[in-house]
């Protein structure tokens, strides 16, 4: 008896840099055809290695038995209501290696194992998900709601490729656009901290540095003597932004030069852990007789404030802040425009006793002369 040959065989092509391509091979009706599914298998140098080559294979295999499930289905005119299995580890990874989705792809990393396939994904389990990340303090609100719109897109992509029921996809839920208040210092709290002792002169001169620059805490410990450009009497620094990965180009005003201090080698600060960083802030911050609660990203939405203060235009402090949307520096303008707005309503209330008319006045200046 002649054994029918099967019509989609799974098949490996290497590539240049090592690595081996999984991809289909598809024989229908005397026609050819290949489907490349983007899944790659490493050299196995390590047991690491040869784990998610594992991995990778079988979710290889799954993709295979699905895709031909499916053909025969369609063949005898059948239905297939079935949701196709994958695991999630691999698609992680995948989304890791081309640096998507970073910080989504780290939270869920802790939540999934090499089992954990997407018949996991049950409208429960989207809303645990959903519920541990917008109750997760260590994760600033504005980046909690980034995060659970990449989780939206994953489950999306999942739901379309029929992973996951519609079900699961509808349980996801958001923490709201409500925009999260962005503490700041005045220009006078500012220079009270400049004549105010901190614990740790690194850290009060790196805070101070990204008050007149707005650089993050990573790009200010990251930053060397080589970024600095001293041109005359302008300095400038180039680095690139460890958030966004961008090359930003800063001049740096007088201030800002003279806090860095006399050119060396090497890091241009010296800091601990962002948490010890904090502790020197609040202490130093307290010792000003500040009462706000300021962090060192507090130092960044100063920047922000004061240029928007001095009407420097909108677009001008996207570009220095290295936003890649004028749409993130709005939130500043508008809590800028809300001061203004304070500002304005401290000498209200003069009125509230009433309006005193023309004659109202004569009758108290006849009535208060003397007889």
């Amino acid at each position: 008896m002649r054994r029918n040959k099967e019509p989609i065989k799974l098949r490996q092509r290497k590539l240049r840099n090592g690595n081996v391509s999984l991809y289909l091979d598809l024989c229908i009706d005397n026609r050819r055809e290949y489907e490349f599914l983007k899944l790659y298998l490493v050299p196995e140098r390590t047991k690491a290695d040869r784990d998610a080559n594992k991995r990778t294979f079988a979710l290889a295999e799954v993709i295979k038995a699905d895709r031909i499930t499916k053909l025969r289905n369609e063949r005898f005119g059948l239905a297939d209501n079935r949701q196709r299995v994958v695991y999630l580890l691999p698609i992680l990874e995948s989304l890791k290696a081309r640096n998507q989705f970073k910080g989504i792809v780290a939270h869920m990393s802790r939540l999934v194992t090499e089992k954990t396939t997407s018949m996991h994904v049950t409208p429960q389990w989207v809303r645990k998900v959903c519920n541990a990340i917008s109750k997760d303090e260590s994760i600033m609100q504005s980046s909690r709601s980034e995060y659970l719109d990449k989780f939206k897109t994953i489950l999306r992509s999942l739901a379309k490729d029929g992973c996951i029921g519609h079900d699961s996809l509808d349980a996801w839920f958001g923490v709201g656009k409500v925009q999260a208040e962005r503490e700041f210092l005045t220009a006078e709290e500012v220079r009270r901290l400049v004549d105010t002792p901190c614990t740790d002169e690194d850290v009060k001169r790196m805070f101070l540095f990204s008050c007149f620059t707005g650089l993050r805490l990573s790009d200010c410990r990251k930053l060397t003597w080589d970024d600095v450009e001293d041109i005359g009497e302008r300095s400038r620094i180039v680095f690139r932004q460890q958030k966004t990965k961008q090359l930003q180009y800063t001049d740096l005003n007088a201030d800002a030069r003279a806090v860095m201090g006399a050119r060396s080698v090497g890091l241009v600060f010296r800091a601990p852990s962002r948490g010890v960083v904090n502790k020197h802030i609040a202490d130093w911050v307290s010792g000003a007789g500040i009462s706000k609660h300021i962090t060192f990203h507090c130092a960044r939405h100063t920047f922000a404030t004061l240029l928007l203060t001095a009407d420097v235009n909108l677009y001008v402090v996207s570009k220095l802040l290295g936003h890649a949307s004028v749409k993130t520096t709005e939130i500043y303008a508008k809590v800028v425009d809300k001061k203004r707005r304070d500002a304005v309503d401290t000498i209200s209330g003069i009125l509230s006793n009433g309006i005193v008319t023309d004659s109202e006045q004569d009758m108290t200046a006849e009535n208060s002369k003397p007889p």
